[in-house]
């Protein structure tokens, strides 16, 4: 699932393995237990954006590892994102 992939992410995921693995098909990721609350999220793609989308769209609080091109990434989406929603006329929640 990460190896043929130009980009392989490292997650900590602030939520049990199992719940994870409900929303981590495996063909996208591998889940790994840490301990009871936190797991680790191997996924892979040749797209940032696609790593940044398909890791919000899981629902959970989550820490980038590896690379740290995801985290810098995130951030810039972020700020987009943000700027998108006070043009619409929304304040950040």
């Amino acid at each position: 699932t990460t190896s043929p992939y130009r980009w392989q992410a490292v997650l900590v995921m602030h939520a049990p393995a199992r719940e994870v693995a409900d929303e981590v098909p495996p063909s996208i990721g591998v889940v790994e237990p840490i301990d009871d609350d936190t797991c680790t999220v191997r996924i892979g793609s040749d797209d940032l954006d696609q790593l940044a989308v398909w890791t919000a769209a899981f629902g959970f609080e989550f820490e980038v590892r590896e690379p740290p091109e995801l985290a810098a990434h995130l951030a810039r989406l972020t700020g987009r994102l943000d700027r998108a929603a006070r043009r619409s006329g929304q304040e950040p929640v």
